[in-house]
């Protein structure tokens, strides 16, 4: 159990250092061949831009979701009433802009409070206390935040490769590369956040000898979005 955590820490560690490395533009030299720039306007390219906008709009509501019952599992109780009405106006959103935007929100505010929170004492003590359904909601979120970590180093260069490709053809593919560059700044500002939560997540859990599952790049990754408050 020691040894795949100890693993799974340094692989987290080696995700970090490569989603960093995207959001500070490491990936922009990624170099397209000859026939990628040719086949720009195809609508194999153009179905590729759709699908990375499809991934990206999942991995940020797994995450932000995920987040928000973390922090209700977690929280003080003073402090629930906000991350509630964050949570109800992310779930009554059905615009896709809109979304998004709340979702990276919910992201880059969470970030690093949820970090914190997880390495103190007192959420030990919290986690130990919560009903088993309450742990396993909590094990599923750091699982989901996992998944989704271990997913973006790959989708950023996928993405960093699509934009090139269509950018030789910008006035034809207009309607794509704004989405594109959109995901493509949400999800790199967000990567660097995601490693030292799970790492302090998975300890946590550890710690407090509640069971979880060890997130894979392979694995599904699902949304929930139920989150559960304490009552």
């Amino acid at each position: 159990m020691r040894k795949s955590f100890t693993v799974f820490a340094i692989s987290m560690l080696s995700v970090w250092s490569l989603a960093a490395h995207a959001q500070l533009g490491g990936l922009g030299a990624l170099k397209g061949n000859k026939s990628e720039s040719k086949d720009a306007g195809s609508v194999d390219l153009g179905a590729k831009a759709d699908k990375f906008s499809a991934d990206a709009a999942l991995i940020r509501e797994a995450v932000a979701y995920s987040l928000l019952q973390i922090k209700a599992a977690v929280e003080d109780k003073n402090k629930i009433a906000e991350t509630k009405k964050a949570y109800e106006s992310l779930k009554a959103t059905t615009n896709p802009k809109e979304s998004a935007a709340k979702a990276g929100t919910i992201i880059k505010d969470a970030g690093a409070e949820v970090t914190l929170a997880l390495k103190s004492a007192e959420t030990q003590e919290r986690i130990k206390n919560l009903s088993p359904e309450m742990q396993k909601k909590v094990a599923a979120s750091l699982l989901a935040v996992g998944i989704a970590s271990l997913k973006l180093p790959k989708l950023l260069e996928e993405g960093q490769g699509i934009l090139q490709g269509l950018s030789s053809n910008m006035m034809a593919n207009m309607s794509r590369i704004g989405p594109l560059k959109d995901g493509l700044s949400s999800l790199g500002e967000a990567a660097p956040k995601l490693p030292p939560i799970v790492s302090a997540g998975f300890q946590l859990l550890k710690n407090a000898k509640v069971n979880a599952a060890t997130p894979t790049e392979g694995a599904e990754l699902k949304v929930d979005r139920n989150v559960t408050f304490p009552e």
